[in-house]
């Protein structure tokens, strides 16, 4: 059968329609099972399985031992939660005080910590001076002293003073512990029977004639200084110790004394006594034999002076 070329175009467009009409009933009846699937949606949270457990309702055992690891955690992030805060706080600080160091009149200090092991380690912890003697000396302080540090043997003389022939050393430090030189010190004291010769007439009994009553000398560049002299004899109500005058340009004078240590007469000593614990230890000089083997060598008294104030440079 031959069809005419009119009816072919005819058939084509029919089967097109058809095939157009069929798609659009399966589009709307797809469309149509959303909707309805839509009505019947629950939405459920996305943020935590928990949270889906508990919309869904299904039941779930406890154990105890998850209990302790979430509180055991919960703590963990709260500290870690505070850490972070004073870091954060202890940052801005710093910050601030780091633009504060910016400016020139701002001095930012920083907190001292008291404790007992840095006052014994600090450097920067300034000494305590050696203090002045109490009572005033000037009737037995002599007008000239002596020109040498050797109060046991007139100079060109060939005889020394009677009593135990003692050595004394010591250094003079600022508050900080420099030594200082150049100071100039003096010391006067008694003879072996306990008495000042200014005291004393020319031609008394206790007037020691070889003995120089009173000494100078100057330290060197280190601070030291050292005297040749005899064991003071003790007087009425006093120990035996030793008068000291010492002057510097730049830290004035400083009028004391010292004590040797371990003396029995320090503890009826009323000037001795006068004085607070730590001040004494202070005004209380070392004593040791320069032969520790023997113990009737010449005695070394070691007297260390510090004076109030601090260097303004050092040179060494």
């Amino acid at each position: 059968m031959i069809f005419s070329l009119k009816n072919l175009n005819t058939v084509i467009f029919l089967l097109v329609c058809s095939i157009f009409w069929q798609a659009k009933a399966d589009n709307n009846q797809n469309s149509e099972a959303i909707n309805s699937a839509n009505q019947n949606y629950v939405a459920l949270p996305t943020y935590g399985t928990q949270d889906l457990i508990n919309t869904l309702n299904i039941p779930v055992n406890p154990d105890p031992f998850l209990a302790q690891n979430q509180q055991v955690n919960n703590t963990f992030n709260q500290n870690l939660f505070k850490i972070n805060t004073e870091e954060s706080l202890l940052n801005k600080i710093y910050n601030q005080k780091k633009d504060e160091a910016l400016d020139p009149y701002i001095v930012i200090q920083s907190p001292k910590i008291e404790t007992e092991f840095n006052k014994k380690l600090s450097p920067y912890e300034p000494k305590i001076p050696t203090p002045a003697r109490f009572f005033l000396t000037d009737l037995s302080m002599p007008e000239n002293f002596g020109k040498t540090n050797n109060l046991a043997k007139k100079t060109g003389s060939f005889y020394r003073a009677f009593g135990e022939i003692i050595f004394i050393q010591g250094n003079i430090a600022d508050s900080f512990g420099v030594p200082i030189a150049n100071v100039v010190v003096e010391i006067w004291q008694t003879n072996s029977a306990g008495k000042y010769h200014t005291l004393l007439e020319k031609n008394s009994e206790f007037f020691d004639k070889y003995f120089n009553m009173s000494g100078r000398t100057i330290t060197d560049n280190l601070g030291n200084y050292h005297f040749i002299t005899i064991m003071p004899g003790s007087t009425s109500g006093r120990a035996p110790h030793i008068n000291f005058n010492v002057y510097h340009p730049k830290f004035g004078k400083l009028e004391t004394e010292m004590y040797f240590i371990n003396h029995p007469q320090n503890q009826t000593d009323y000037q001795y006594l006068a004085y607070l614990p730590k001040e004494r230890d202070l005004l209380t000089a070392d004593v040791r034999t320069i032969d520790f083997i023997n113990p009737e060598a010449i005695k070394l008294c070691t007297f260390n002076i510090v004076m109030k104030g601090v260097h303004q440079f050092k040179k060494f």
